[in-house]
């Protein structure tokens, strides 16, 4: 909502890559998934589900919540996806 969705994708990036290199959490091997998911799949469904209620009378409160539980099911969801074709 605040960035947009192109520099939420590289922040996610650079985030997971910290995470994978410092944390020990996940690793290189899984960078690309997360990635996927994580910075790519829910900043797009928040940002759209943002764009569609910005105008509207909904309240700004409700809009917020349902950008952010929006873009955690679908994280969620493509991370559920990624499992299945994995195994």
């Amino acid at each position: 909502m605040c960035f947009g969705v192109f520099l939420t994708s590289v922040i996610g990036a650079i985030v997971l890559l910290f995470q994978a290199l410092l944390l020990a959490h996940d690793g290189l091997s899984t960078l690309g998934a997360n990635m996927v998911s994580m910075a790519i799949g829910g900043p797009l469904t928040g940002y759209a589900i943002y764009r569609l209620l910005k105008n509207t009378q909904v309240n700004i409160y409700l809009t917020v919540f349902l950008v952010t539980a929006t873009a955690d099911l679908v994280t969620n969801i493509i991370t559920s996806f990624e499992l299945a074709l994995a195994y």
